[in-house]
């Protein structure tokens, strides 16, 4: 098969996250399998316009503002060079209606909607942009499959009018090369609890500098919030103002192999965040050997095996969120108990299995 992927970012993008790592698995293991795969995204800083990872031939072009104006005419000269048997459409925040100009069988991959949510992340001109791009999904998507990582975002898209015998919940997997138990699987001594993932001001990664006055008032931990983003410096100032900056670090930018390092040696992973797809987060600091505490929102209650892999507390709840972190890690046995769990539970997650599921689903919807 020939198979036309579109996403906003390819995987060696600075910006990548959750949602260019579930695609580019999922293309990985196609191409695995000797099936032929494009994958069309934007151009960044440093990058080549075209170019081999993993197989997936990538093809980059228009800037990261305007990416969705350009991808029609992309499309369009690449289905002319190349017959494609599919076209895969991953929507991510602003879509690419791609059904208004191909004449292929369409996957739509779904990480999250983010409907009103939205408005908790950009500003408000950005956010009304978003919103009302997505609210056409159910017309111009209607003849077109969907592809969901989570009960949560399926009975989503559901609701916004997506009938649910076009829809296929398959779960994410973990890369277990990467993401695994220390060779020393004894924790460090002092105690640490980690944020992982974009500093963005959905994510809601105030929360937790909010809860370590209660948290601290009970055990003696520090806070880790690793990763970049555009919310940093508000966060730093917010733990000045609480006179916790002796508690509360900040790596920035670290590479997968620091991240891994960092899960594998903090307590506990805390996923503070508004809504998400999944939560591979979760799945990635429990399969080295870490337990979570996550908001109980969709996609996050997903991803969470409650009262074995991990808790879950009310968003927004700065007093709940403590006292699900105290209860973690007072008590030694119960925290074992967790620790053994999590592993467990991680490891029922194969990115092989993803792909695979996948692979079938579009060799079905071809058929």
């Amino acid at each position: 098969m020939r198979i036309l992927a579109i996403n906003w970012r390819d995987i060696n993008n600075p910006l990548s996250g959750g949602a260019e790592i579930h695609l580019h698995e999922i293309l990985k293991y196609i191409v695995n399998n000797g099936n032929k795969v494009t994958q069309i995204s934007t151009l960044f800083k440093g990058a080549e316009k075209e170019e081999i990872i993993d197989g997936i031939r990538i093809i980059r072009c228009g800037g990261e503002l305007y990416f969705n104006f350009a991808v029609p005419k992309l499309v369009i000269d690449e289905m002319r060079r190349n017959d494609y048997d599919i076209v895969i459409d991953d929507i991510n925040k602003v879509p690419f209606y791609s059904p208004l100009y191909v004449n292929k069988p369409i996957l739509a991959v779904i990480p999250h909607i983010f409907g009103k949510t939205i408005y908790n992340q950009a500003d408000p001109l950005s956010a009304t942009y978003v919103y009302f791009s997505e609210l056409p999904i159910r017309k111009i998507y209607k003849n077109a499959y969907f592809e969901v990582i989570s009960k949560s975002t399926e009975d989503d898209v559901v609701r916004r009018g997506i009938p649910r015998n076009r829809i296929k919940t398959i779960e994410c997997g973990v890369d277990y090369n990467l993401y695994k138990l220390p060779e020393n699987r004894k924790k460090p001594n002092e105690k640490t609890i980690v944020y992982v993932g974009r500093i963005k001001k959905y994510k809601s990664v105030d929360h937790i500098v909010k809860a370590m006055p209660y948290i601290l008032e009970r055990m003696d931990v520090k806070l880790m919030i690793v990763g970049s983003g555009d919310y940093i410096n508000t966060l730093k100032s917010l733990a000045q103002n609480l006179d916790i900056q002796d508690k509360v670090f900040f790596t920035g930018y670290v590479s997968q192999e620091r991240k891994v390092e960092l899960l594998q040696k903090a307590y506990l992973s805390i996923y503070p965040s508004l809504i998400e797809g999944w939560g591979l987060v979760n799945i990635e600091a429990n399969a080295c050997g870490t337990p979570v505490v996550a908001s109980n929102v969709p996609g996050l209650r997903d991803s969470v095996n409650i009262g074995r892999s991990g808790l879950l507390y009310e968003y927004g709840n700065l007093k709940d969120l403590a006292d699900k972190v105290i209860y973690l890690l007072k008590d030694r046995e119960r925290y074992n108990g967790f620790v053994k769990s999590s592993i467990e539970w991680a490891s029922t997650f194969r990115w092989k299995n993803t792909g695979k599921e996948t692979l079938n689903y579009i060799e079905s919807i071809i058929k």
